[in-house]
């Protein structure tokens, strides 16, 4: 198994800064198209992928949501799923555990949501997700 190729080798394959990679990559300045060309020849070649960890340090989002369940056999699951997915968001289906430490848990994982399906956390381990700036979405279940 070989290393992954980084942002550096995708520059210098393709004859440019690795700034120019992230800004082919991100959309986010203006790259000629030749030199665009090269950075997604360079992508393909070297079979990059741009590391997420890293990218939510810089943009603050983990395109990173979870799912907590009861029971993960669910048809509306896998509809949100799928719209997420085409969103660019990964989703975790987590089984809903008791304590105080699963709370912590979803907070550290550092997702940009989560979507609880379960009814045994209290109004307090909810609100603690809510403080630590994740957006919480609660679906009754039966």
């Amino acid at each position: 198994m070989g290393k992954n190729a980084t942002r550096n080798d995708v520059a210098k394959l393709a004859g440019v800064s690795p700034a120019v990679v992230s800004y082919v990559i991100n959309k986010t300045k203006f790259v000629s198209e030749e030199k665009t060309q090269a950075v997604l020849d360079a992508i393909k070649e070297l079979n990059y992928q741009p590391n997420l960890y890293a990218r939510s340090l810089k943009t603050n989002r983990s395109m990173q949501i979870a799912f907590v369940c009861d029971n993960l056999r669910n048809d509306w699951l896998e509809i949100a799923e799928k719209k997420l997915d085409k969103l660019g968001y990964n989703v975790s289906h987590c089984y809903s555990r008791d304590g105080d430490d699963f709370i912590q848990s979803l907070i550290s994982g550092r997702y940009d949501a989560v979507f609880m399906l379960s009814n045994r956390y209290k109004a307090v381990q909810l609100n603690r997700i809510a403080e630590a700036g994740i957006p919480v979405v609660l679906y009754k279940t039966r």
